[in-house]
């Protein structure tokens, strides 16, 4: 089978996470992938181990029968309906020899983000004019009106958590798609001493551990969780936020000096590095609440906190709907910087709690983010795919 994945931005985006593992199994089954990106082929160098084929949009538009056997995609997997993923998966179709089957994977609520970026209600959006709305919107964002068009031209949809079937059109067949975990994170790690003191950590900080970057949608967030460790360090327990990933300059501007004291900002770091730093950490932190935005997606980071065992604190909400508080992880019950402070110092202060944290959250990820089984579960459904008649 050839199998085309169209991401909406280049090899360093955490979807890339995502479509690697799947892109990477599949291959080593004996099927033919090809990531398409929009720009910065150059990024590379961020995945693992990479078996698929990278190649630009522009490349595959040039050579659309670029699979080994020199024909071209029997399915298009559009890693969201957003604008940049439209127009090429579009222009695929068009130029290929015969048109594939799409299935389109919605991971965020693309009406949020799309309100968040534009500042205006997702119905004012809709009335406004075409010509309008190009002015207003960017291409790394769906488009308020093509994208619902988009994905009623899917021969199926692929949703990463179950509130995503409420954007999917009733025509459309779809499938729930839990990403897989890298099986290096599925075994315990250890804290590596070597690795605190060449980091400059000091022995009697704990350490709390953030890996990803910053987008407008997740800053306040992410501002929250500074805030958290400041608090900590003020109610006297030495602590020190150590995360990686890209920031937005507005970020970085908008924090004072007692926010930036306690933080070590790693930058964007290879993937190989990443289980070091979850080894080394008392606690993982997602900050959030409940809500419009992480209702409707499962921060990439997550998997990978849980089969790594070390006890998680996260929201009620997407992947913790389906586990236990205080057993499978920690939940935060405002998502407010003194709630993160507080659920951190229960995990400081109670090795057995953090110990058993750790283990049953890692048994969480071993069944729900199998790479091999949820690759499976993928294969059907792209089979299933291609077994029906074509679409009028």
């Amino acid at each position: 089978m050839n199998i085309l994945f169209a991401n909406y931005g280049d090899f360093t985006t955490n979807s890339l996470n995502h479509i690697g593992g799947f892109a990477n199994t599949l291959c080593g089954q004996g099927h033919s992938c090809v990531v398409a990106v929009p720009t910065g082929k150059e990024t590379l160098t961020a995945a693992q181990n990479p078996l698929f084929i990278p190649a630009l949009y522009d490349e595959v538009l040039a050579q659309p029968a670029m699979f080994p056997d020199r024909g071209t995609a029997d399915v298009i997997h559009a890693w969201t309906p957003r604008e940049f993923v439209r127009r090429f998966v579009l222009a695929y179709q068009r130029t290929a020899r015969k048109p594939a089957k799409l299935v389109i994977h919605l991971e965020d609520n693309e009406e949020n983000l799309i309100a968040g970026f534009a500042r205006r209600p997702p119905g004012d959006l809709r009335a406004m004019g075409f010509e309008a709305l190009d002015a207003l919107m960017t291409d790394s964002l769906p488009h308020p009106l093509r994208h619902r068009t988009f994905l009623r031209l899917a021969d199926e949809a692929t949703v990463i958590v179950e509130k995503l079937r409420e954007f999917v059109p009733p025509t459309v067949p779809c499938t729930l798609l839990q990403p897989g975990v890298d099986p290096d994170y599925l075994r315990p790690l250890k804290a590596d001493p070597e690795l605190r003191r060449s980091l400059g950590l000091a022995e009697n900080e704990k350490i709390v551990v953030f890996t990803g970057s910053n987008t407008f949608a997740n800053e306040p967030d992410m501002r929250e969780l500074y805030v958290a460790i400041r608090i900590l360090n003020q109610r006297g327990v030495p602590a020190r936020l150590v995360r990686t990933g890209f920031n937005r300059p507005e970020f970085l501007e908008g924090l004072s000096p007692d926010l930036r004291a306690h933080v070590l900002d790693l930058g964007f770091i290879s993937k190989a590095r990443l289980p070091g730093l979850l080894g080394i950490a008392d606690v993982l932190v997602q900050p959030g609440r409940a809500g419009p935005f992480n209702d409707y997606r499962l921060p990439s980071k997550l998997p990978e906190y849980l089969a790594s065992g070390r006890p998680v604190v996260l929201p009620p909400t997407n992947v913790a709907l389906g586990m236990r508080d205080g057993v499978d992880a920690l939940f935060l019950a405002s998502g407010a910087p003194e709630n993160i402070a507080d659920c951190c110092e229960r995990v400081f202060r109670d090795p057995v709690l953090a110990a058993s944290l750790g283990k049953n959250g890692s048994a969480f990820a071993r069944k729900h983010f199998d790479l091999g089984a949820n690759t499976a579960k993928l294969l059907e459904a792209y089979e299933r795919v291609l077994a029906r008649p074509p679409r009028a």
